[in-house]
């Protein structure tokens, strides 16, 4: 597998102004692998190509809505007449909007996950119609908090979209994923996450499943090397640390655990993430 490259904040934001970035792109050949530190949210507009993510291949076409949290690595392949309509945020300006984000369960759900899904034409037409303005305001260099509203319309639109809040889990599904994405660094088990919900762990296991299309363990796995490849592009803590911190605290099985789920060692990785600014 390819490294991907790692895009720096300054090569996607203006200077200036807050860090936001709207605008379409035509893809007939595709993108090459690459990794930021920023969200990005990209609607397909027309065209069909091939999604390549830590979660596997995705084929998409006009109406997909794709979500990509910093940290996150992507590539556009096999296309054919493929258009984009990005908007990126950075991870400063999401942390200072974050109380209210909190406030909006769609909103506080779209920055918690990855996701492509595919969206109605009238959410279509919606999320560009939005997209369209944030655009303009932009290129007429409007004052920020105008910015910032214009931003929080568009995510608005973009969160209400997405078909599914949680995975589209059922409640008790949506509880265990909430329980494991908050305490990452906590010693789950199946057992002892059925204790926390007061509910029978093979009743839990078949819900899970069949909501998520993995078992739970398999999903906590996949979302701490998910959180692992956020800290080493958004912070400077050592590995060691943001080992600790998604709960894989031997060295050993973070570097099984982290090249299992991204294809190469956690140190390349760092060593070619984005320059952080600000």
């Amino acid at each position: 597998m390819v490294l991907p490259s790692a895009w720096p904040s300054e090569r996607v934001f203006a200077g200036g102004g807050p860090p936001i970035a709207a605008s379409l792109h035509p893809l007939p050949s595709g993108l090459h692998a690459h990794s930021h530190d920023f969200l990005e949210v990209a609607l397909v507009c027309g065209g069909r190509g091939v999604q390549r993510s830590a979660r596997g291949e995705h084929g998409i076409a006009g109406g997909d809505l794709i979500v990509l949290r910093p940290g996150a690595w992507h590539a556009y392949e096999r296309c054919e007449r493929l258009m984009v309509y990005d908007c990126c945020i950075g991870r400063e300006l999401i942390a200072g909007a974050a109380p209210l984000i909190a406030r909006e369960p769609a909103l506080a759900a779209l920055g918690r996950r990855d996701a492509v899904a595919r969206i109605s034409d009238d959410a279509v037409g919606e999320c560009r119609a939005r997209l369209d303005d944030l655009r303009r305001g932009l290129d007429a260099g409007a004052r920020p908090l105008a910015l910032i509203g214009r931003l929080l319309l568009a995510l608005d639109a973009i969160a209400r979209a997405l078909p599914d809040v949680d995975d589209g889990a059922p409640p008790l599904v949506a509880a265990a994923l909430r329980l494991m994405d908050e305490a990452l660094d906590a010693p789950w088990t199946l057992a002892g996450l059925a204790r926390r919900l007061r509910i029978d762990r093979s009743y839990l296991a078949r819900r899970f499943r069949a909501a998520t299309g993995l078992p739970p363990m398999a999903w906590l796995a996949r979302r701490r090397g998910e959180r692992a490849a956020e800290l080493l592009t958004a912070t400077d803590w050592p590995i060691a640390r943001v080992a600790t911190a998604v709960g894989w605290p031997d060295a050993a099985h973070f570097a099984h655990r982290f090249r299992r789920a991204h294809g190469f060692a956690a140190s390349e990785w760092r060593r070619r993430r984005p320059v952080i600014t600000g």
